[in-house]
């Protein structure tokens, strides 16, 4: 349906992933006390609050998930430990960092769909905000996102990149609400799409660009800037639904 939902929510916490291990890699030895030399877990997470002392965005989603989901938390940090004790070039550590986050992201998708509504609309506006920065970057970049083929590499302004790292906190955060205080919902009707679809139309989408979004209409046919238009339009028509409607499409549509 929309692009927003074909790139996984792991697809776009990968390159966090991503982004995180290769910034560790470039300082990466195995040192330290007696405590980080019997414990290369715990000297992992060690460098790791190192190299994003000064990204508190990155920072923020581990923090979450340390918080949250202990237990997913020391399994990220082994699978990454394990790789680098193994002499693994980074590549294989970037791997296995965004694949364990990946299995991560994916085993809370009902979560997340079943948070509250405020932890939704925390997401919504995280994304919004994520997506209209990286539109000023380069439109390029917002429409790489959007596929989750952000990489690493791209020179993101700071702004950016701390938005890629407290999105993907918000996200674990709603996935934590959602599991302590499930809400029971249904599933999205052809009326509520429509509705959005409609509000979308109201707010100045094309034609071409509700097609590509509630169609089958390929989103190639759509420039860069149009495509990262697309999604902060659909963005805003969710946030003017109703509150049982703006759950169900912030749930779903943001889940995937």
């Amino acid at each position: 349906m929309s692009y927003l939902s074909e790139a996984s929510g792991s697809q776009k916490v990968g390159f966090f992933i991503a982004v995180v291990i290769a910034g560790l890699m470039a300082r990466f030895f195995w040192a330290g006390g007696i405590e980080e030399y019997f414990n290369p877990s715990k000297q992992v997470e060690n460098q790791i609050v190192e190299v994003l002392e000064a990204r508190p965005g990155d920072l923020a989603v581990l923090r979450a998930m340390e918080q949250s989901f202990p237990l997913q938390y020391d399994e990220l940090l082994e699978a990454m430990t394990d790789a680098g004790m193994q002499n693994a070039p980074p590549e294989m550590v970037i791997e296995a960092g965004s694949r364990q986050l990946g299995q991560f992201m994916a085993s809370h998708r009902n979560d997340f769909a079943a948070a509250p509504l405020p932890s939704l609309d925390a997401v919504a506006g995280k994304e919004r905000e994520l997506l209209a920065s990286l539109q000023r970057d380069e439109p390029v970049y917002c429409a790489d996102y959007l596929f989750g083929t952000l990489i690493p590499s791209d020179p993101l302004s700071q702004e950016s990149s701390r938005l890629i790292g407290e999105t993907a906190a918000a996200r674990v955060q709603a996935m934590a609400a959602g599991r302590a205080d499930q809400q029971l919902r249904l599933d999205i009707t052809p009326a509520i799409l429509d509705g959005l679809a409609d509000t979308m139309k109201d707010e100045g989408a094309s034609a071409q660009q509700l097609a590509v979004i509630f169609g089958d209409a390929d989103s190639a046919t759509l420039s860069a800037e149009q495509q990262c238009d697309s999604a902060l339009r659909m963005l805003s028509s969710i946030e003017s639904q109703t509150d049982t409607r703006r759950a169900l499409l912030i749930g779903k549509m943001l889940a995937r």
